[in-house]
């Protein structure tokens, strides 16, 4: 708990970003057609104990001035965070023991609540809802890492969705 007070400017800048983050995402959540339910539980496990410290420490200086420190800390979040989210692609990535990788398809409900997160995303960090410049930046990443068919789903859902409304 002193920890907590001691560092309190990073954690209340980080819950600021949380909570504008789940603002946006419920926003661009809404205009995709995602059930209100999922948008009020999106990102929840950001505020547990395993990524809550992680993610402060990774995105904030102890007096709450932005930075990026990855740590292992933060790697073992992330893949927390992805793990236990279904509306991250890497939910849909199956290691098998063998050493091979098995893509599966997303559901069309996490893959709209997953635009709504990069939706979201963007207009935290880049100020624009529209995910269309992220996604054109990181589309060799996202073919080789989607199942063909969503990834073609989620570039056409992309491209229908009038962002500008938001």
């Amino acid at each position: 708990m002193l920890r907590l007070y001691r560092e309190r400017k990073r954690h209340f800048a980080y819950l600021k970003y949380v909570l504008r983050h789940k603002y946006h995402v419920f926003r661009a959540g809404m205009l995709l057609g995602v059930p209100i339910w999922q948008l009020v539980i999106h990102d929840l496990s950001k505020f547990s104990k395993v990524e809550w410290f992680a993610y402060a420490e990774t995105f904030y200086e102890e007096n709450g001035l932005p930075r990026y420190k990855e740590s292992y800390e933060f790697s073992a979040a992330w893949n927390h965070h992805q793990k236990v989210n279904p509306h991250h692609w890497q939910y849909y990535q199956l290691v098998w023991d063998r050493g091979t990788k098995t893509i599966l398809p997303i559901p069309i409900n996490y893959l709209l609540e997953m635009l709504a997160d990069w939706s979201g995303a963007g207009k935290v960090i880049a100020d624009t809802y529209s995910p269309i410049a992220w996604v054109s930046a990181n589309d060799e990443i996202l073919k080789a890492n989607l199942e063909e068919h969503t990834y073609y789903v989620v570039m056409a859902l992309m491209r229908m969705t009038d962002w500008s409304s938001l």
